[in-house]
């Protein structure tokens, strides 16, 4: 008997050894090949994050830009880094223009890296704050965002300052017709800061937070993550502990160095599931194990037993103490019975029950089972045994056997206690993970091989409004959009096929984005995380899928798609999707033979109604002009918003050429007809045209934005209101413009100007009483240039403010040397341009250089045109009395070719009006040109002013103005402009002679 027990035990133990040891192996297969997996999936999800992460702030560099852009390329822009025009800053740059473009700095410097203006901003407390430190640090002239070769490009993109992080935008500033030169840099900002950070994990879903790399109070983390990060490596993913994981990425500034390390955190979601997955195995095998173990090791016994059973019948009187001996220490409790009266129980009873092993204690207790006439085999029985002690019995077996010589029952009873515990947490489990799944916000489903709904959680309520019992037993993909359920079920197809084939994984899961029906008809984003169902055999039985609702976050999906590609004021198409339309009919018609046209479209004068009626109402506007352009064209056809007030149209398939574009232009001009209404006001605009014929006029799409653009200026040029189609006379003219354009700036740094000087003579009076300084310009190469050749282009691009300042100091030092010479009761009169009249510091200009030259006020006359002076009737105001109170003379010139109001002109402090040449001209032939001069001169005598007639060139002219009143003038009839050593003879002579013989007369 030892040695049988001692051959049962090691067997049993060797059959725990190999159920434990292949259980090992399992396990450590499962961590080699599913493991990784899962870790895999983990970092891939990591690396979405952060890939959005890039993708927003990138968004967010893109609107910077845009916005620095729009405002680099105003014309107001351009003039006040020259002449810092305070109603620019009043208008523009104000507390409200930070709000709106949400920016936190705003710079605008010359092309030296000079600050013109600049200020900080806090957009919580919506105040004004200094400039942060350290950024001035960046403007030197020879650094990267300013010095001469990087001037005309744009930059944008991190900065490190002494306190805080700036994503910037830099863009030079140049015209709005995009042309030069570049008169130094818009700089648009926002801080680059946590609650910036916090913002951008708002909008992207994804919890982010960021640190500087200079910062003294890194964790050990960052420090260590950053000795592995670099420009060409910029990410890095690590694992935290087994529940998290981080990933970093690093940010560079403009200058390529470190800057910011954005750090995101996420949970081992997939590596937490791989690990529960294996422990579930795990514990199945584990008590598979124990239940072959025991189930063999019973066998054994059995076989045992049976070779004892053997050895009694051989040896009779050594049976029954044998088999109380082998039965005595046995795990299972050994009834013997006959008729219902127990014959032997083995010590097993106490061990399970706590019942003395004794006949009449088992007959007690196993009364139920000897009540029953035959005991049928498996059955379970509860007993009741000392104290609290209660068992669940599990009858294996009733054989008949030989005891006392007399056939008996023997039945065979195991402790099943523990397996039924076991079941019974088991059972809970189940009921647990069944709680989790009907109360989970996201649907849980399950479908068989045939794609019937065999379970649906109810969330499928809340997220589609239908109970789960509609869908139960009928098809998952009437759940779907007809075009997301062909897409799911082929997808299902795919995975089947390729699990036939065994190229999938057991537990192989896929993701797809699905259209779902709701209840009320309307469809929602959902994303579906499907795995396949298999029985034990490892064969599919069906489909497991968990749905969440993610539309919410396509709607943010296709925002984000929509500004990268839409004008978000208007929702016309931008800059970048018109490029790309452009591009690809390009393309289509090298393939065909027909015409493409775009359409250039500036509105005129539509700076007037932003600084008259404000910002929002030119928005209004903007979005009113973009609907009515989209009414005139075809469904075919793109209109696109630019920047600013610029439009831009693309006509495809012109088959009439030139005339189909001709005929879109006049329908958008008639269009612009009709009054815009805005809250009751009525608002006009009219549009100038571009347009330009591909591929006749080019076939890239720059070449024919450029020549559209140049179209719509010649339209501008020629009145406004109207179209131009391109030519090549518009290239020549612009080449021309830019060489005249060139030699006039260096004309100014040369000093290649000259003055000459035109008497004005008082017939009364029989003397010269003032001269006209005139500039000339003669060019070293090209010879003498009229000034009405250059001094348009010199206001245009503000040269006239410097070469008007020339004009004046050496027309007033000339004047004070021909003072010196005796001529002291002469004066000069010098012409201002209406942009050196508008500049803040004109009176204080004029003061010094009198006082620089010596010149007595009284002895200087400014012209101002008639058009200047009404331009802005309140500063001329004040601007003629400063100057009359300090002694200098007005004149207003060409007096009758403009509007101004007599309200004002009375109260202009004016000495002298000058009769336009106009009227002059036909004098002696035009009755009406006769009767306005007369006006002019009555107008003049009763306001007290002194009357000049220009450009007399006949001997009939001056009688005639003579016998009208007028005695005082100018004119070749006198005297041509005159250099300034001849000028001086003609004085002289004068002086001695009468006027007639001076002139000619």
């Amino acid at each position: 008997m030892p040695d049988r027990r001692s051959q049962h035990l090691r067997i049993t133990l060797f059959i725990a050894l190999a159920v434990f040891s292949l259980v090992a192996a399992v396990q450590a297969l499962l961590r080699l090949w599913v493991l990784p997996e899962y870790v895999e999936r983990d970092n891939a999800a990591m690396l979405r994050n952060l890939a959005r992460a890039h993708d927003a702030l990138a968004i967010s560099r893109r609107e910077l830009v845009s916005c620095a852009a729009d405002w680099a390329q105003w014309d107001d822009s351009y003039a006040f880094v020259a002449h810092r025009h305070a109603h620019y800053v009043e208008a523009n740059l104000v507390d409200s223009t930070f709000i709106n473009l949400r920016l936190n700095v705003l710079l605008i410097v010359d092309t030296e890296g000079r600050i013109v203006w600049g200020r900080g901003f806090d957009l919580t407390t919506n105040t004004m704050t200094p400039l942060p430190k350290g950024i001035e640090d960046h403007l030197a002239p020879d650094g990267l965002l300013m010095r001469p070769d990087q001037r005309e490009k744009r930059f944008h993109g991190l900065l490190l300052l002494d306190e805080r992080t700036l994503l910037f935008a830099k863009v030079p500033i140049t015209r709005s017709s995009g042309e030069g030169p570049v008169r130094g840099a818009m700089i648009f900002g926002r801080y680059f800061d946590q609650p910036a950070v916090r913002a951008l994990s708002s909008t992207i879903h994804v919890p982010l937070f960021s640190v500087r790399t200079d910062s003294r109070t890194l964790s050990p983390e960052i420090q260590s993550t950053l000795h592995r990060l670099s420009p060409e490596s910029p990410t890095d993913i690590w694992m935290r502990d087994e529940v998290s994981m981080v990933g970093t990425t690093l940010l560079t500034d403009v200058y390529g160095k470190p800057a910011v390390i954005l750090t995101t955190g996420n949970p081992r979601s997939f590596y937490q599931r791989g690990e529960s997955t294996i422990s579930i195995v795990l514990l199945v095998l584990l008590g598979m194990g124990v239940i072959i173990t025991a189930i063999l090791s019973w066998m054994v016994g059995l076989v045992q037993r049976g070779q004892a059973a053997l050895q009694r019948r051989e040896v009779r009187t050594q049976y029954e103490r044998r088999f109380r001996e082998l039965v005595s220490n046995l795990p299972d409790i050994i009834l013997v019975h006959r008729d219902g009266r127990c014959l032997f129980v083995n010590d097993a009873l106490t061990r399970v029950l706590g019942v003395a092993a004794n006949v009449e204690a088992a007959q007690e207790v196993f009364a139920p089972l000897f009540e029953e006439e035959q005991v049928h085999t498996p059955a379970t029985l509860t007993l009741q045994g000392e104290g609290d002690c209660e068992a669940t019995l599990l009858v294996h077996a009733t054989t008949t056997v030989l005891f006392g010589d007399e056939p008996a029952s023997l039945t065979v009873l195991s402790d099943i206690s523990e397996l039924r515990h076991a079941q019974e947490e088991l059972s809970a489990s189940e009921a647990q993970y069944r709680l989790l799944a009907e109360n989970a916000s996201d649907v849980i489903w399950t479908t068989d091989i045939e794609g019937q709904c065999t379970y649906i959680s109810p969330s499928v309520s809340v997220v589609l409004g239908h109970g789960p019992e509609v869908w139960i037993g009928g098809p998952m993909a009437s759940l779907l959009t007809a075009h997301s359920a062909e897409i799911t079920l082929q997808s299902v197809r795919e995975v089947v096929a390729a699990d036939a084939r065994g190229e999938c994984a057991p537990s192989y899961t896929w993701m797809l984005e699905q259209e779902a029906v709701c209840a009320d008809g309307t469809t929602r984003w959902v994303e579906s995380r499907m795995t396949l169902l298999r029985d034990h055999a490892g064969a599919m039985r069906g489909v497991l899928g968990v749905s969440r609702d993610i539309t919410e976050r396509k709607s943010a999906e296709e925002r984000l798609n929509f500004l990268a590609y839409y004008d978000e004021l208007t929702n016309l198409p931008n800059r970048f999707l018109f490029n790309d339309r452009l591009n690809s009919e390009l393309a289509h018609l090298s393939r065909r033979d027909t015409r493409a046209a775009v359409i250039f479209l500036d509105l005129d004068r539509f700076k007037e109604v932003n600084d008259t009626l404000g910002h929002s109402t030119g928005d209004r506007l903007l979005r009113e002009v973009a609907k009515r352009l989209q009414s005139c064209v075809r469904e075919s056809d793109t209109v696109a918003r630019m920047s600013g007030d610029e439009f831009v149209l693309l006509v495809p398939d012109l088959t009439e050429g030139r005339a189909g574009a001709e005929a879109t232009a006049h329908r958008i001009m008639d269009a612009f007809t009709s009054p815009f209404v805005l809250e009751g006001q009525e608002i006009f605009v009219t549009p100038s045209l571009g347009i330009t014929i591909a591929p006749d006029d080019g076939m890239t799409a720059d070449q024919l934005m450029r020549n559209a653009d140049m179209a719509m200026y010649r339209a501008k040029d020629m009145g406004r209101h109207t179209f131009q189609f391109f030519s090549n006379d518009l290239i020549n003219a612009l080449s021309e413009r830019r060489t005249l354009e060139h030699h006039l700036r260096k004309a100014v740094e040369q000093n290649e100007f000259t003055l000459h000087y035109q008497p004005q003579v008082d017939l009364f009076d029989n003397k010269v009483f003032a001269v006209e300084a005139l500039i000339r310009w003669v060019h070293p190469e090209f010879g003498t240039i009229p000034p009405g050749k250059f001094i348009p282009l010199a206001e245009e691009t503000g040269l006239i403010e410097s070469i008007g300042e020339w004009v004046l100091r050496t027309a007033c030092a000339q004047m004070r040397a021909w003072r010196d010479e005796g001529y002291a009761e002469l004066r000069v009169a010098v012409n201002i341009s209406p942009r050196q009249f508008e500049q803040p510091d004109f009176t204080a200009s004029v003061k010094r250089i009198l006082l620089e030259t010596g010149l007595p006020p009284q002895c200087l006359e400014l012209e101002i045109t008639e058009s200047t002076a009404m331009k802005d009737p309140d500063h001329s105001l004040a601007v003629m009395q400063e100057l009359r109170a300090h002694g200098v003379r007005i004149a207003i010139d060409d007096f009758g070719t403009g509007h101004c109001s007599f309200g004002y002109l009375k109260q202009y402090p004016v000495h002298t009006l000058k009769i336009d040449r106009s009227f002059i001209r036909d004098i002696l032939d035009d009755k009406n040109d006769a009767e306005i001069v007369q006006a002019i001169i009555v107008l003049g005598r009763a306001l007290g002013m002194s009357l000049v007639a220009e450009c007399v060139e006949t001997q009939g002219q001056a009688e005639a103005l003579s016998a009208k009143g007028c005695v005082k003038f100018q004119g070749n009839l006198f005297s041509h402009p005159l250099p300034p050593e001849e000028c001086v003879l003609a004085l002289a002579q004068c002086g001695t002679a009468s006027l007639e013989a001076a002139s000619g007369v």
